[in-house]
């Protein structure tokens, strides 16, 4: 157990002998559990120091989009361990030679591969299902076919015109 002097002197300091089980710092409710990874629970510098980073980057991160640290009551930022995870990736990133705005196309193509992967979870999950029907199978006229398409209609794709 860590006690409040244990942070102030070393440990064979004598008033951390006298001190010692007086301050205990465990959590109010006597539980050793984590916060939640997406909980803000680190300062900018602490979270800086987490991810091999200057506090100033953080801030240049956060004003272009990269991370969004949640605030306290009083407006300070808290970084979560998900925040410090991609801070790293940003640093790394940065390593390999790419700027801010590609980080943000990067961050947001993962994020959108990400979703789109969860979603074929799913499906998978939900096992096979009947193929969607065509635009045409629902008005009951039976399938286009390709042969039907006009290449002169302005996308390419239209049906021919019966007068031609």
């Amino acid at each position: 157990m860590v006690t409040a002097t244990d942070l102030l002197y070393r440990s064979n300091h004598v008033l951390r002998k006298t001190l010692c089980g007086i301050f205990p710092m465990t959590p109010p409710s006597g539980s050793d559990e984590r916060p939640e990874p997406s909980q803000g629970v680190y300062g900018i510098s602490v979270a800086a120091d987490l991810a091999g980073s200057a506090p100033q980057n953080l801030r240049l991160y956060e004003a272009r989009g990269l991370v969004n640290p949640a605030r306290s009551q009083g407006g300070t930022r808290r970084y979560s361990d998900d925040d410090v995870t991609r801070l790293r990736q940003i640093g790394q990133l940065l390593d390999d030679g790419l700027n801010l705005a590609g980080i943000a196309a990067v961050l947001a193509l993962q994020a959108k591969n990400e979703d789109l992967q969860a979603k074929l979870d799913l499906a998978r999950q939900h096992g096979p299902t009947e193929p969607h029907p065509r635009p045409r199978d629902i008005a009951g006229e039976g399938p286009l076919l390709l042969d039907e398409l006009d290449p002169h209609s302005p996308a390419g794709q239209g049906p021919r015109d019966a007068t031609r």
